[in-house]
């Protein structure tokens, strides 16, 4: 079995992660706060798909709307997180027909992750 070098690109493997952590109710202050520090700092490189972490290098296309909508919730959830009688649910991006599958996946992934937490 071939050993897989660690990534340097944050994007369409690695924005599951806080996805997941949120869904499995383990989204901490300690763990979301990288994830919306780098968000924070990608709105002022226009929100791109990937960023190569190593040399900052952005994609040139902006994140689909299911990577917006893990952002939305994960943000959310930072802001005001489950304490037993239930979290805010934030605005997410609608899910159109012209989305594309990976994205419209994660937009449905996030509605669950949201209804099973909130």
């Amino acid at each position: 079995m071939a050993l897989l070098k660690d990534k340097e690109e944050f994007g369409f493997d690695a924005i599951r992660i806080p996805l997941y952590l949120l869904w499995d109710g383990k989204l901490s202050p300690e763990l979301t706060a990288p994830f919306v520090s780098y968000w924070k700092a990608a709105r002022e490189q226009n929100n791109p798909a990937t960023v190569n972490l190593a040399s900052g290098a952005a994609s040139p296309f902006a994140m689909p709307p299911g990577m917006q909508a893990i952002v939305a919730a994960v943000e959310s959830r930072a802001r005001t997180p489950t304490t037993g009688t239930g979290a805010s649910v934030p605005v997410l991006p609608q899910l159109e027909q012209d989305h594309d599958y990976y994205s419209a996946a994660l937009g449905l992934l996030v509605r669950l992750a949201l209804s099973e937490t909130s």
